[in-house]
């Protein structure tokens, strides 16, 4: 593993709302290397690099939810015309989740499903077979 701060962070603007964020470090995984991210209330997500790619989260239903975090799959509405709508999976923090609707509210955005239940991903994957 490599891990490269930004001195000074990158800021760049996102969102619909003029939100801003600040890039400040790079980490560089090999094959079959984790680094995880850990909120101030003990919330825990892990990023995994495998030899074909990444697992972003860990498993949605199960793991992300014993350590603070519920999965959500969310769509953006376009911002321009001819756009195309985008799609996020999102992990919200316990406790998160009233500040998480006004995210919502505010970037034009709508939940798809929730991820974080046996229920709900049996649900969804029903609906996919």
């Amino acid at each position: 593993m490599r891990i490269e701060p930004i001195e000074p962070p990158r800021e760049f603007g996102v969102g619909t709302r003029g939100g801003t964020l600040r890039h400040v470090a790079d980490v560089a995984l090999e094959a079959d290397e984790v680094v995880t991210l850990r909120g101030p209330a003990g919330s825990q997500a892990d990023v995994t690099r495998k030899a074909w790619g990444y697992y972003l989260t860990p498993s949605l239903n199960q793991r992300l939810a014993e350590h603070g975090l519920r999965a959500v799959l969310c769509m953006g509405v376009p911002r321009r015309d001819g756009e195309r709508p985008r799609m996020y999976l999102l992990a919200v923090e316990e406790g998160g989740d009233a500040a998480f609707a006004e995210y919502l509210a505010a970037e034009g955005m709508r939940v798809v499903a929730w991820l974080d239940t046996d229920d709900a991903v049996e649900r969804l994957a029903a609906l996919l077979d």
